[in-house]
């Protein structure tokens, strides 16, 4: 028989422990604006999205490419080594994809595994970007 109150019981600490920002670097959402001046001071930008999404619009100038497929298993272990020789330890990093959402997911994801000072997350993405007529450049 399943024991609902112990894993409602369960649930509730899971997510306390999830939200509790104490144990996570700061995620931050910044608007495309501050991302420049961020990437101007060498904060690094990696653009998460698939490749045929870089094709389509183009890229950040600057921007690393590292692919995020799954925030499970050896995929995301893959991911994150990645990302770990691109940003280093206790210094910011700046995540963007598409519109922003994805970003966010793998921004919080990211801070939970890293010692990272701020993970910053992209508002918009690059559907803002492109709309905002920001330099592109083709991967």
């Amino acid at each position: 028989m399943i024991d609902l109150p112990r894993i409602n019981r369960i649930l509730s600490i899971v997510t306390a422990l999830f939200l509790t920002t104490s144990a996570f670097a700061e995620v931050v959402n910044v608007d495309l604006a501050k991302l420049e001046k961020l990437q101007g001071q060498g904060v690094p930008v990696i653009d998460i999205r698939a490749s045929d999404e870089w094709q389509q619009t183009g890229v950040i100038p600057g921007a690393k490419l590292i692919t995020i497929n799954s925030y499970w298993g050896s995929s995301a272990k893959v991911w994150k080594e990645q990302v770990d020789q691109v940003a280093k330890p206790d210094q910011p990093v700046i995540l963007v994809c598409q519109s922003g959402v994805r970003s966010a997911i793998a921004a919080r994801y990211l801070s939970m595994f890293k010692d990272y000072k701020t993970v910053y997350n992209a508002e918009g993405g690059m559907s803002e970007w492109v709309r905002e007529k920001r330099p592109v450049v083709k991967p």
